[in-house]
Order: C-alpha cells, then sequence, then structure tokens
C-alpha cells in the first residue's frame, strides 16, 4: 500500500496571502497609477507620444514662464502647465490616469484642434476614438506590479 500525506500548512498560508494581495488593492492600483503618470509626464518632457511618436513641432519657440527660457518641447512649457495636471486616482473598480482639472485644455492638445489652430499632440494614450490603447511597455510594467505584489 502507497501512503502519500500532504502537509498543507504551507499551501493555506500562500493562499491566505494571495487572498490578502487581492482583497486590498491599494498599494497596486497605487504603483499603478503613478508608474502610467510617470510614463505620460516623461512623454511629454521628452516631447513624445505614448508610443513613441514624436509630437508636431512648434511653429515658433515659446518663453518657458518659469525661468524665461526659450522652449521647442510643446505641452512642457504651455502657461497651462499640462504637465503638471497629470495625475492618478483610485476608483471603485481600478485606476484613473489622466487631467481632472482644465480637461478641455488637455483634449484640445490629445486631438487637436482646427478652430484654435492646434495641432494634435497626444500625450495620453487614448486612440482618436477616445478609447484606451496602452504600450505594450506600459502592460508589461503593470503586469510586473501585479505579479509582483502576488509574490510577496
Amino acid at each position: 500500500m502507497i501512503r502519500v500525506k500532504v502537509d498543507a500548512a504551507g499551501v493555506i498560508h500562500k493562499l491566505e496571502r494571495i487572498k490578502d494581495a487581492v482583497t486590498d488593492l491599494g498599494d497596486v492600483l497605487d504603483q499603478i497609477g503613478a508608474g502610467m503618470m510617470a510614463n505620460i509626464q516623461l512623454g511629454i518632457k521628452e516631447g513624445k507620444s505614448p508610443w513613441g511618436d514624436p509630437f508636431a513641432p512648434l511653429k515658433e519657440l515659446r518663453s518657458n514662464n518659469r525661468d524665461g527660457r526659450e522652449s521647442d518641447v510643446p505641452l512642457n512649457d504651455t502657461r497651462q502647465h499640462i504637465y503638471n495636471k497629470i495625475n492618478y486616482k483610485r476608483v471603485s473598480d481600478g485606476v484613473e490616469v489622466g487631467m481632472f482639472e482644465e480637461q478641455k485644455i488637455g483634449i484640445t492638445h490629445q486631438y487637436g484642434s482646427e478652430k484654435k489652430n492646434i495641432t494634435a499632440r497626444p500625450f495620453l494614450p487614448l486612440d482618436k476614438s477616445g478609447n484606451v490603447n496602452l504600450p505594450d511597455s506600459w502592460v508589461r510594467e503593470i503586469k510586473d506590479v501585479i505579479v509582483k505584489s502576488l509574490k510577496t
């Protein structure tokens, strides 16, 4: 007769830790939100869309309000300081990242405005229909945060 005895204490302990990790997702959502916010701000700073495409150039250099230097980086030095308005917040089923104040300014720069003669410079990972389209590298970062939280 063969007898197999299983000590489930270790497995139960690991399952309890996983249950705790998925029950309170606050830290995971904060990490995901902060990471996406940083990616958007980096793109703005570098003058690139989330997918790495360069923003349309400015017709002329602008003076930065803070230090008077001229800049050719769109969105980073506008009077509205889109760069500084990017933020994230937790919601019941996830995290939202974007501009929560002055959304009209963000929409104008994201999609452009013929009326205002502003070229589209997509800084958020949204397609022309407004659907989320995350770059593959961002998806990998999010998956890594989730997997890491389950391993701890």
